[in-house]
């Protein structure tokens, strides 16, 4: 108990110290951000001496209120003449929303956590934590997946678009499926929103013009505890072509 109150501690004190908010001093926190010659490790095979080296990318990102807070990337190791790399273990790329990320991960990190704890993404919501409820989903290579069951190793090289993604600025103007929920009144609590809409919006792409027994069909993973069924329905049958 000791231990973690001295965490604790040691925590404000760095977050106060900071002018962040303790949700901006986490975020981001261990991961890069865009770090092109580090996320394609082509810079690896450029080596051609037979020495061994070490490499490190650092990235400053903003963290909100004119603050930018700077990360480091765990090291990676280049040997021989240019065809032989080891990179970290657990070392992952993450492609959201357009933004590659790249940092360490435990194994046993699902993607949802690492969205939420260490990148900031909180429309990602976590529900059961078990697969059964559709809260958390999100896209990967465009097809919908329960992310708090996706471990981040499992998802590094892919694509992942979360709901920030379909309106990613402040005053932006909507998607239309985000405008199709408002319209129809297709929330109450909104927890489920983002689940909702991510994979209905899996549902049109792959089919535009769903009938109302095959968007039933495929929503039935997220679950609405509100009950606003009926008003999801309309708002992703209003989108079909």
């Amino acid at each position: 108990m000791a231990d973690l109150e001295e965490q604790e501690k040691f925590m404000e004190k760095k977050v106060e110290g900071s002018g962040l908010s303790r949700r901006e001093f986490l975020r981001n926190a261990g991961f890069v951000v865009g770090g092109a010659s580090l996320g394609s490790l082509a810079f690896l095979n450029a080596c051609s001496s037979g020495s061994t080296s070490t490499v490190t990318e650092t990235k400053t990102v903003t963290a909100g209120a004119g603050t930018t807070v700077t990360v480091t990337a765990p090291a990676v190791t280049v040997t021989g003449t240019g065809t032989t790399s080891t990179a970290p273990a657990n070392l992952v790329n993450l492609n959201v929303n357009g933004i590659d990320y790249w940092g360490v991960v435990s194994p046993e990190w699902t993607l949802a956590y690492v969205l939420r704890e260490k990148l900031g993404l909180i429309a990602t919501k976590r529900g059961c934590d078990w697969g059964d409820c559709g809260v958390c989903v999100v896209l990967m290579d465009s097809r919908p997946v329960m992310s708090c069951v996706v471990l981040a190793l499992e998802a590094s090289g892919k694509k992942i678009e979360t709901l920030e993604g379909l309106a990613p600025k402040i005053g932006a103007t909507l998607d239309p499926l985000q405008q199709a929920f408002i319209n129809n009144d297709a929330m109450q609590c909104g927890f489920c929103t983002a689940g909702q809409i991510m994979t209905a919006k899996a549902l049109l792409a792959f089919k535009p013009s769903p009938t109302v027994a095959e968007i039933k069909e495929f929503l039935a993973g997220t679950i609405c505890r509100c009950g606003a069924y009926m008003g999801i329905i309309a708002a992703v049958k209003s989108q079909a072509k």
